[in-house]
């Protein structure tokens, strides 16, 4: 095993392809991802050798608009029985999305109705899940080390207050064990080159 540093061929042979991510971040923190080879869209045109289900979603500003939509996405598969699964969820993942949301989960096309059919209904389904967006609190993440910038989080200091306490509060926390001051370095534009100061400042 070595690592790559410069594109190169990539043969193929009598199985899927399949390559390896890492990414390292602070604090020791990794995660590993192994991806595999998509199947052809010509081979997962509503094929049972498609590698599991195919997700589509749906959503509507209520309850009732979900049920609609999926009412209507089925009576149109109905009138177009030729419709390609891969391409229903693709378009239908790119519409907007509201708050009243569902996932049908599907092998093929005639699969899909079937399982909308139930969605309409209200009735149960195992291959139907639905759920309301919930109002999420947004999270600031700095990635790692190698992110960073000058002045990184000066603004977000200036303009936001709540912000602002909690990073005063990182500064306190980290003075004992440091000879330079958080909020000094992110405001006066100081290096992060020195890895002693980029580790913490990112946390």
């Amino acid at each position: 095993v070595r690592l790559l540093d410069q594109a190169q061929p990539w043969p193929e042979n009598d199985r899927p392809r399949r390559a390896a991510v890492s990414s390292f971040g602070v604090s020791g923190t990794n995660a590993h991802l192994i991806i595999e080879q998509a199947t052809e869209l010509s081979q997962a045109q509503d094929s049972p050798d498609i590698p599991g289900p195919v997700p589509v979603l749906l959503s509507g500003r209520t309850p009732k608009a979900l049920t609609d939509a999926a009412s209507r996405l089925a009576d149109t598969i109905d009138h177009n029985p030729e419709m390609n699964l891969g391409d229903i969820a693709h378009t239908m993942a790119r519409r907007t999305t509201f708050d009243h949301r569902a996932t049908v989960l599907a092998h093929t096309t005639q699969d899909l109705a079937t399982h909308l059919r139930h969605l309409a209904a209200d009735e149960p389904d195992p291959a139907v899940i639905t759920g309301v967006a919930a109002d999420g609190k947004q999270v600031l993440v700095f990635p790692g080390q190698g992110t960073q910038w000058t002045g990184m989080a000066a603004h977000l200091l200036r303009d936001q207050p709540a912000f602002a306490q909690r990073l005063h509060a990182c500064a306190r926390a980290l003075a004992p064990h440091t000879d330079w001051d958080l909020i000094e370095t992110l405001t006066e534009g100081r290096s992060l080159d020195r890895v002693d100061i980029v580790q913490p400042a990112t946390w």
